[in-house]
Order: structure tokens, then sequence, then C-alpha cells
């Protein structure tokens, strides 16, 4: 009888100390997965942004993972030298006397840029996005877009996602659709717009908005990966996901970079274009009214 107690007993207290163990271990492992350093990526191609975050499907499960694409230089670019994101980051750094500005400050050279997304299309960077798009939100993949544009450019921003089949609505985080609304993300920030799947936050810091708008929808993604043309985009969100995050990836994507390149080489076409569309403006401004207001 003695024996069988001190046997009964014993076997307790295995079990007791394997459970503790058992415990300390997922408690280890999981305070590690807590705390992250971002990992940054050189790439030419997106097809390596698509691969990690499939692999990362494997170790998460799908639904855990959020895959994140820039727009302008990333996902797509503007078909013509005039209106495309080199020729806006030209625009924005000439001098105020320079006579080949289109506009006389900032908000002019937005209302701008506006002006040439509506005329203008937009090509895919790569033919395959599309279908690689579509194999991973199908496995059940989070996705969707940051992109630096504001709230205003949401109408041709759309079409021009639409008319090339890349649509995040029903595979992005939070209510499907977003909200109709811009609001402002935090206490002194400009507004910004989350529709179907795309985030437009106005020029602000990218990783800070994200981070915003995951706590604003509860949603808690294991992993991130994260793709972006802007070295400084990159930068900030590194910053911003560094410490008790997601895993996190970050693809400084430089598919575009050769074209960039030939434009600051020699931006005279972009500029001849522009003298070719001004009249136009001018027409939609004496239709629309000052959202057309350009000239200086």
């Amino acid at each position: 009888m003695r024996t069988k107690r001190c046997t009964a007993l014993g076997l307790v207290l295995l079990l007791a100390l394997a459970a503790c163990q058992g415990t300390g271990r997922t408690a280890r492992r999981n305070t590690d997965a807590a705390w992250h350093t971002p990992t940054e990526v050189q790439s030419m191609q997106l097809a390596d942004a698509f691969a990690r975050a499939e692999a990362l499907t494997r170790r998460y499960g799908a639904r855990n993972v959020l895959l994140v694409f820039d727009l302008d230089n990333t996902l797509l670019a503007m078909s013509t030298d005039v209106g495309s994101d080199q020729w806006f980051d030209w625009q924005r750094d000439l001098p105020k006397d320079d006579e080949r500005r289109v506009a006389e400050d900032f908000p002019g050279l937005l209302r701008a840029q506006g002006v040439l997304f509506r005329l203008g299309t937009m090509r895919l960077t790569e033919p395959e996005t599309a279908g690689r798009l579509r194999a991973l939100q199908q496995r059940g993949c989070r996705t969707m877009v940051l992109t630096a544009r504001g709230p205003e450019t949401w109408p041709s921003t759309r079409r021009e996602l639409d008319r090339h089949g890349l649509r995040f609505r029903d595979f992005a985080p939070g209510p499907a659709g977003g909200w109709t609304e811009s609001y402002q993300p935090w206490d002194g920030a400009r507004d910004v717009l989350y529709r179907d799947g795309v985030m437009l936050v106005a020029g602000q810091d990218k990783g800070r908005a994200l981070k915003t708008l995951l706590t604003r929808v509860g949603a808690r993604p294991l992993a991130v990966v994260f793709a972006d043309d802007k070295q400084k985009n990159v930068d900030q969100f590194a910053d911003d996901f560094t410490g008790r995050a997601p895993e996190t990836w970050m693809y400084r994507y430089g598919g575009e970079d050769a074209a960039v390149k030939r434009f600051h080489a020699n931006p005279a076409p972009a500029a001849e274009q522009w003298k070719l569309l001004e009249p136009c403006v001018k027409q939609l401004q004496a239709v629309f009214g000052e959202t057309y207001s350009v000239s200086k």
C-alpha cells in the first residue's frame, strides 16, 4: 500500500515537473517571438517579397501574415515621365525661381499631381504581379497597399489598381471596404484614408500609420512583409516595427531605379510634356474651378 502511494506520488510530481518545464519553454519561445529587429533586403524584383510572405505563411499560418505594398514605382508606375514619382520629387526640389516649376508652392504641386493622376494611366512594374497576388490571397494571406498619396487621389488610385486586376478589399485587415471618410491617425497628423485595402497616408510616416491602423481594427499579424521603392520609407518602417512587434521583413524595391535615374539625367522631355498639357489643365480649371488650379 505504501509502495503504491509512493509510486502515485512520484508520478504526480513527474507530471507536474514536466508541465512546468513545458510552460517555461513556451513562455520563452513567446517572449522571443514578441521581440524583433526588422530585416531589410535590397531587391530588384517583387517576387522576393512574395516568396518571403509565402514562407511566413507556412510558419505562422496565412491569416497571420500581412503583405504590404507601396504603390508608385513599386506596384505601378506612371506611363509617362510627367506625373511620375520621380517627376514629383524633381519638381519639389526645384528652386523657387526655376521657370520649369509647374506651381508656386507645395499645395499647388499636389494639385498638379492630382490632375496628372486623373488624366494619366499607370503600368505594372512587373507583369506577373497580379497573378502572384491572387495566388497568395487565395491561400488566405492578408494584403494591402500603403501609399504616400493623399485621400483626394483615391478615385484615380482605385481606377488604376482595378484596371490592372490588383484588388485588396476582401483580403486586407479590418472591415471590408474600410471607411468612406478620412480620419486623423494621431494628434497633429494630416487626415488619412483607408478604403478597399488601400491606405493613403498623405506623405506621413508609413510605419506609424500602419501601426495605428492595425490597432484601430484590432489586427495582430505575427509577420509583416513591406515592399517600397523609397529608402526613407523603409528606414522609418524599421524604426516603427523594431521591438515588440511582428516579425518584419522590408524590401527596398529597385525595379524602377533605372527609369528614375534616366529621368533625373534628362528631365527636359517631362518639362515639354507639361507645356503640352498646360492648356488642357487650364481648360479643366475653367470648368471645374480651383480644384484644378495649378498655374503660377
